[in-house]
């Protein structure tokens, strides 16, 4: 995964389709080699038509605040474009 290369990561690793819910792979980082750590996850899309608010959602829920990726930084990937919908949906606090 090109997040081994970036300075601080930790760990990288990538997750399989079947177990994603929402999230294809990540990477822990600390900053000034330090213990304390932060977790960066990403959600790739693939596709022609522009990413909808559902996968916004996806990822949102997947970080929600009991879940296994609380308090990381999450992004959404895609070779399209982002509809208004999911635009809208990216700005609002979880």
């Amino acid at each position: 995964l090109l997040f081994s290369e970036l300075n601080g990561c930790k760990e990288a690793y990538a997750i399989p389709r079947s177990l994603d819910e929402g999230i294809d792979c990540g990477a822990k980082y600390s900053l000034n080699d330090s213990d304390d750590t932060f977790e960066v996850v990403i959600q790739a899309k693939f596709q022609v038509n522009n990413v909808g608010r559902r996968i916004i959602d996806q990822l949102r829920g997947a970080m929600g605040s009991k879940g296994r990726y609380s308090g990381s930084i999450g992004y959404v990937v895609t070779n399209s474009n982002f509809s208004l919908q999911s635009k809208k949906s990216s700005k609002k606090e979880s």
